[in-house]
C-alpha cells in the first residue's frame, strides 16, 4: 500500500510539473508576443527621412504614398496609416503618405 501511495504521489507531482511547465510556457509566449508588438510612432509633419529612419529603428518597414500639395514642401509627411499610438506586430507595413510637388513643369515666356 505504501508503494502504491508513493507512485500516485509521484504522479500527481509529475502532473503538477508538467501544468506548471505549461503555465510558465504560456507565459513566455504570452511575453514573446507582448515584445513583439510596437507603436506606430507620431512621424507625420517632418520630414520623410527622418519618418523612414524612425520606422527602420522600430522594425516597421514602410510604402510612399506621394501627392502634390503646394502648401507643403516635398518630403513632408502629411498622414500615417496605421495611425500613430497604435500597438502593431513588429514587421506591420506603415504607409507613409508624403508631399511630392511637380518641381520640373517647363518654363517659358509667361510662364510667370
Amino acid at each position: 500500500a505504501a508503494e502504491q501511495a508513493a507512485q500516485q504521489t509521484a504522479q500527481a507531482k509529475a502532473v503538477a510539473e508538467q501544468a506548471a511547465a505549461e503555465q510558465a510556457a504560456a507565459e513566455t509566449a504570452a511575453a514573446e508576443q507582448a515584445a513583439q508588438l510596437v507603436m506606430v510612432p507620431p512621424v507625420w509633419g517632418g520630414d520623410v527621412s527622418v519618418a523612414i529612419a524612425t520606422l527602420d529603428s522600430l522594425g516597421l518597414p514602410y510604402v510612399i504614398s506621394t501627392y502634390g500639395d503646394n502648401r507643403y514642401p516635398n518630403g513632408y509627411v502629411s498622414n500615417v496609416e496605421p495611425a500613430p499610438g497604435t500597438l502593431v506586430p513588429r514587421g506591420t507595413t506603415v504607409t507613409l503618405t508624403v508631399v511630392q510637388n511637380e518641381t520640373d513643369k517647363p518654363r517659358g515666356p509667361g510662364a510667370d
